[in-house]
């Protein structure tokens, strides 16, 4: 049986775990501002940012949000893919990227009930899955790119390190816990779903984290 307080206290961290990639933002504003690769940046975590502050008005508010998640799933995703297709060096992976993302908006809107309403209380399994899988395979092609043009430069230095590590954790980890406890039990006991949704909170804030440090060390290049 899963203690309903450390359920909404790991919730509630979550959503403020986003403000400390937001707050590096903030502070570096001018310099991420200036290039194509830091405007992705901004515009991703301001995403995450309106995201989490919706999710968390609307959960104290004990009003309805997974169509919300749903939204925000699949706009985070596309960000994502945005920001390896601009990371991308060879020119054949970034018009893949482009093509799996197009792939992913088709596949997720022939299932449009889970975007549109409001009273859903299930999480949108096509998107869900579909915007994971992808999302796993360009982190390692991309890690797969990195190491075929090494350079001697620090790793743990490089923020798409830190970014790609961070997506590959939380899309892993979400994506395979999903699938067991959405469609192995199908929803059926609620202690499974918030199982669920533990391991979603965790690697979340690993994520932000992850984020948070790739800001950090971003140093753009003019584009």
């Amino acid at each position: 049986m899963i203690d309903i307080a450390l359920f909404d206290f790991l919730g509630t961290f979550t959503d403020f775990s986003i403000l400390l990639p937001f707050l590096i933002c903030t502070y570096k504003f001018k310099d991420l501002s200036r290039t194509l690769q830091g405007r992705l940046f901004l515009f991703l975590t301001t995403v995450l940012f309106i995201k989490s502050v919706l999710i968390y008005v609307t959960s104290t508010l004990l009003i309805k949000n997974i169509y919300l998640y749903n939204w925000f799933g699949l706009i985070q995703a596309l960000c994502i893919f945005g920001i390896y297709c601009f990371a991308y060096k060879n020119h054949k992976l970034k018009r893949g990227t482009i093509v799996l993302s197009i792939i992913a908006i088709v596949l997720s809107f022939l299932e449009p009930t889970h975007f549109f309403d409001i009273n859903t209380i299930m999480l949108h399994r096509v998107s869900q899955t579909v915007c994971g899988i992808f999302s796993i395979i360009i982190v390692l092609v991309y890690f797969y790119e990195l190491i075929q043009n090494l350079q001697s430069e620090d790793l743990l230095k490089t923020p798409m390190f830190w970014f790609s590590a961070g997506v590959l954790i939380y899309s892993a980890s979400t994506i395979f816990s999903y699938i067991y406890t959405e469609i192995t039990f199908n929803s059926a006991n609620f202690d499974v779903r918030r199982s669920y949704w533990i391991i979603e909170f965790t690697f979340r804030i690993i994520f932000n984290c992850s984020l948070a440090i790739s800001i950090w060390f971003l140093k753009p290049q003019k584009s």
